[in-house]
């Protein structure tokens, strides 16, 4: 719809976002931002004191609008607390126990958000769980139609009582990069269980490969149209002039449940017409609302003037002073529930309009308004194109991260062929929006003999192979830990490791192999073989306990795929079947379910599945996955 805030309010007249706030990691090396927002044209101070009494002051002023920003100078790590203090007027807050180490995003869907207390570390000793050195700011679920600027969340330091509530995969990431470099690590936990790729990326980035891409944007038309009627309802329905004699009424406050609407999803729009005397004219006002469940936005005659998408928040919005006239005006809440009951929560004497200067000189805004239900959601915002980006990443692109971990693809197993485009897009629209080039370290499906047809976890791991065509990208694997019939599988301890070798090897150049043998070419001699050169990180092809390679397909043009017998020399693998004379491609692994591969490397890592030449689409034939 229309473009929202997401912020802790600390008092009326300043805030500061909770990422710098106590316990913080910053990022080492970078400089350091702190911003928030003030009174408009307030003069802000920020000061930074570290544990040997050394102290740094900035000063700015908020723009018209309060928002304000500086940058403290750049740090290298620091495992002694510093304290950040901010100052505007009268009203100061202040950070304490901020260090400064490498900070890391752990992104995806349930499996990255699982919770170290359901994982193969929960039986880990109270001394195993607690590390002053490693924090985790958990984000929030939220999301929201337009890109939000600040955001709610705290930071935790890893403990007994905190610890189990971590990301599990993020949490073993963090403890041996932690182990290997001797530095503090946070962790930005921005994940969402049961999300698509699509609700990860900006508007923008989704209307480019739209309109390069005629499968997605065939996969997107449906919300894309939606979205259009929604923007329309927005700007007719918040104007002046626009006629709700037919609309319903309901008494506010009130749920969606008590005006007849039951348990749904979607949005509706209230409209109220209040009128301003004459001594208000030219005031800044204050609209309250009490709680609201989930999102609104609030328009003051057609201008937002606010919008939070928390149910448990307060509504409480300026109406700038250029905007007060004489005469009627009219209030507009567009309100989108995601689950629940929607509608306004609060007792009545919680909605009213009053001066800003003036509390007491007030006018109340419960009772009748006028109302019309807009949509009803077919689907969750974690299946929803860009609204899960604009309220879980867009408010902390500002912050310098040493890189991004990664664990989804579920959610997108139905069509490959679209990931295929989406998630290397994703990670080029990240690594814009941030203005850092954001290494990219990423899971590759686990395995799961799911049976359904629908899924298709062969092309899936395919198409995250493909990304690491990208620079700066890493692939963690975890079929051989997996479980078969969980799609939640407990072994979180072994992934973190990979993708902390991935990072220690890529991002810090420490010797570590950083992961099993990587398939790099296919050639085809003509004598019936089909040879397949590795990267081996300075190892051998080998097999997992000795005996032959096992999971290895070719197909001739008649794309029918056969058991090879293979021939394994240092990195190289030749394959080739009776069945197949001339074979041109080559699979390995090419199962829902793959545990039995059994090519690895050294450090016994293993090789991922693959299908040279390389392709996404679901199979027409051969041997069933």
């Amino acid at each position: 719809m229309i473009a929202g805030v997401l912020c802790v309010v600390l008092t009326a007249s300043l805030e500061v976002t909770p990422l710098v706030g106590d316990h913080a990691v910053i990022q080492q090396g970078q400089p350091i931002p702190v911003w928030g927002t003030a009174d408009g044209r307030a003069s802000v101070t920020v000061e930074w004191t570290d544990s040997a009494g050394d102290v740094e002051i900035v000063r700015t002023t908020a723009s018209e609008d309060g928002f304000w920003s500086v940058d403290l100078a750049p740090r290298q790590w620091a495992a002694q607390p510093a304290t950040i203090r901010v100052t505007s007027g009268d009203v100061s807050w202040s950070a304490e126990d901020v260090v400064v180490g490498e900070v890391w995003i752990a992104s995806g869907q349930s499996n990255m958000e699982w919770p170290v207390s359901r994982s193969n570390a929960k039986g880990d000793s109270a001394s195993d769980m607690t590390h002053a050195h490693i924090r985790e700011f958990k984000v929030p679920h939220a999301f929201a139609e337009m890109p939000q600027s600040k955001i709610h969340g705290q930071w935790a330091v890893a403990g007994p009582q905190t610890t189990p509530k971590f990301s599990a995969v993020a949490w073993h990431f963090a403890r041996r990069l932690n182990n290997d470099l001797g530095v503090p690590v946070g962790i930005v936990n921005s994940s969402w269980g049961g999300s698509r790729v699509e609700p990860w990326m900006s508007l923008d980035a989704l209307d480019a490969l739209r309109s390069t891409s005629p499968r997605v944007h065939g996969a997107t038309k449906s919300w894309y149209d939606a979205r259009s009627t929604a923007q329309v309802d927005a700007d007719t329905f918040s104007a002046v002039d626009f006629d709700d004699s037919g609309w319903g009424e309901a008494v506010v406050p009130s749920s969606w449940k008590s005006i007849g609407l039951g348990d749904v999803d979607g949005t509706v729009f209230y409209r109220l017409n209040v009128w301003v005397p004459e001594h208000w004219v030219g005031k800044d006002l204050v609209v309250e609302l009490g709680l609201i469940d989930d999102i609104d936005e609030t328009l003051w005659d057609g201008h937002l003037i606010g919008s939070r998408v928390r149910h448990d928040v307060p509504r409480i919005y300026v109406v700038p002073g250029n905007l007060v006239t004489q005469g009627r005006h009219v209030i507009t809440v567009a309100n989108t529930d995601q689950q629940g009951a929607g509608g306004f929560y609060s007792k009545r004497g919680d909605l009213r309009l009053y001066v800003r200067d003036a509390p007491d000189d007030m006018i109340p805004l419960a009772g009748p308004w006028r109302w019309k239900q807009v949509s009803s959601w077919s689907q969750s915002a974690r299946s929803t194109p860009t609204v899960v980006s604009n309220a879980m990443i867009a408010p902390f692109e500002r912050l310098p991260v040493a890189g991004v971990i990664w664990y989804q693809g579920e959610s997108n197993a139905g069509d490959p062929e679209s990931y295929d485009l989406l998630f290397p897009a994703m990670i080029q629209d990240w690594r814009s929006r941030f203005k850092q080039p954001l290494p990219f370290y990423f899971v590759q499906l686990a395995n799961l003999a799911h049976g359904r047809d629908n899924w298709h976890w062969p092309e899936l791991r395919e198409a995250q192979r493909r990304t690491l065509s990208l620079p700066d990208t890493g692939m963690a694997l975890c079929f051989d830990v997996g479980n078969p019939t969980d799609i939640h599988p407990a072994d979180k301890r072994t992934v973190g490791d990979r993708l902390a070798r991935l990072a220690l090897h890529g991002h810090y150049g420490h010797e570590v192999i950083p992961e099993g043998p990587r398939p790099m070419t296919l050639s085809l001699p003509g004598d019936g073989t089909a040879v397949v050169t590795f990267e081996t990180y300075g190892g051998a092809l080998s097999t997992r306990g000795g005996g032959p390679v096992r999971l290895v397909e070719v197909a001739g043009d008649d794309g029918v795929f056969h058991e090879a017998s293979v021939v394994l020399s240092k990195h190289v693998l030749t394959a080739k079947s009776p069945a197949v004379a001339s074979p041109v491609h080559v699979r390995y692994g090419w199962r829902q379910d793959p545990a039995a591969a059994n090519l690895i490397g050294a450090d016994d890592l293993p090789v991922s599945p693959f299908c040279l030449p390389s392709t996404v689409q679901p199979p027409t034939g051969g041997v069933s996955p």
